[in-house]
């Protein structure tokens, strides 16, 4: 696979780098090309940044060039390397083409690089080999693009291979491989140089509320366009995928409510569907007032806008769209609110984590984890469960106070 960098003008008129990827389709061996965005503006010093994007994403797409080995022979004898592609390709029949799916494609490709010197046998994979894997991981399993130098993974990226490796495992045991899944006697050890606590918590941030107002009132005077997305990420607690795919239809202002069942998601390119995430992710939530003046306002803009634009318009019945009808790239969001936080001074926040934020305030509301759970649409209530736990150890220090109150009986024998 080779990558091109050209320079592209958006519909807005900003100079960006782009990347064409050219690669040889395994199925056809056609040539085809996939063109990616930067992100990164054509100015002045940022010619270097694009470069190290550049490879960065002939090293993510590189999968495009190998295809699954899906007709491997299963049984007692065959190799890690020709499972994890048998495990890839039922995936693929089991979930929709979505970036969890891109994720399991580029991660088994480098789960496969890791084993194809020995190549062991599934039959042969044992607790010691999986901890070795982690270790390696947590010390050499990142590539610096512009140095070459080997430095390791976050605690949570390793916890996140070591799950895809649990799951090709458990399947080594449906298919009568294993006996055991050893994936399950391995723990993913923490850095010496970082505690527990700290390293627990860095996937859940939590907003109080005066910073919720804070960067609210931030985007509304700097990026008005995000507003609203934002919002409903806040205090509705939807995820990307669900804002961008809601439609006009989904609300129903008689009755204050809005139901969560389309979503518009990005792979490899951005694409509907008529369906969430999950079976769970299908809800129909409540609509508070301010919520519902959110919702107004927006849909009050599209129709000024509809009007404005004319023929040009791109009419469409989703509720977040630029000014011209068009629907927002997904990406877009993403990095412009990485942007946003990196101003604001919270880099560490990012746009899917403000669904902690208000998982918390839901916590802090007193609502039990099952009501929360499906606020949320978690598929799994040890997601929520989590969540209450992190959340819960964030405050524990800030309740001092209470015990306080509780030992002044006793003060005078102090």
């Amino acid at each position: 696979m080779t990558g091109t960098l050209q320079e592209r003008t958006t519909a807005k008129g900003k100079k960006l780098f782009y990347v064409y990827l050219s690669y040889k389709d395994p199925n056809t061996g056609k040539w085809k090309v996939k063109t990616c965005s930067t992100g990164i503006e054509d100015k002045p010093g940022n010619k270097r940044k694009a470069e190290q994007k550049r490879a960065e994403l002939v090293e993510k797409y590189g999968y495009l060039e190998n295809p699954v080995n899906s007709a491997a022979e299963i049984n007692s004898d065959i190799r890690i390397c020709d499972y994890l592609d048998y495990w890839l390709n039922l995936k693929k029949s089991q979930v929709e083409p979505t970036s969890t799916y891109q994720t399991y494609t580029y991660r088994v490709r480098l789960m496969k690089e890791y084993f194809s010197k020995d190549n062991p046998k599934v039959a042969e994979i044992t607790a010691h080999t999986i901890d070795e894997y982690c270790h390696f991981l947590q010390t050499f399993g990142k590539r610096d693009q512009k140095t070459g130098e080997r430095k390791g993974l976050s605690y949570c990226s390793v916890k996140d291979y070591k799950h895809i490796f649990s799951g090709v495992l458990s399947q080594a045991v449906v298919d009568g491989i294993l006996k055991y899944n050893p994936s399950r006697d391995v723990k993913v050890r923490m850095r010496e140089n970082c505690s527990t606590d700290m390293g627990n918590m860095e996937a859940y941030i939590f907003l109080d509320e005066k910073e919720i107002s804070d960067i609210l009132h931030f985007i509304s005077q700097k990026y008005p366009q995000m507003f609203g997305m934002v919002f409903l990420a806040i205090y509705l607690g939807l995820r990307r995928s669900e804002i961008l795919g809601l439609k006009i239809s989904a609300i129903d202002f008689s009755k204050h409510t809005v139901s969560v069942k389309h979503t518009i998601t990005r792979v490899k390119q951005t694409s509907a569907r008529d369906r969430t995430k999950s079976k769970k992710s299908y809800r129909t939530l409540s609509l508070f007032p301010t919520a519902e003046a959110l919702l107004k306002r927006v849909i009050e803009e599209k129709e000024n806008n509809k009007k404005y634009y004319g023929n040009t318009y791109y009419d469409s019945e989703y509720v977040f769209t630029w000014e011209d009808g068009h629907l927002y790239d997904p990406n877009y969001v993403t990095r412009t609110f990485s942007h946003i936080a990196k101003k604001f001074g919270r880099p560490e926040i990012t746009f899917h984590k403000l669904r902690h934020t208000c998982a918390s305030m839901l916590i802090d509301k007193g609502w039990n984890p099952k009501k929360v759970q499906y606020w949320l649409g978690h598929e799994d209530i040890q997601t929520t469960l989590n969540i209450y736990a992190h959340y819960e150890r964030s405050k524990m220090n800030d309740d001092y106070s209470n015990l306080e109150e509780l030992a002044v009986a006793v003060s005078d024998l102090i």
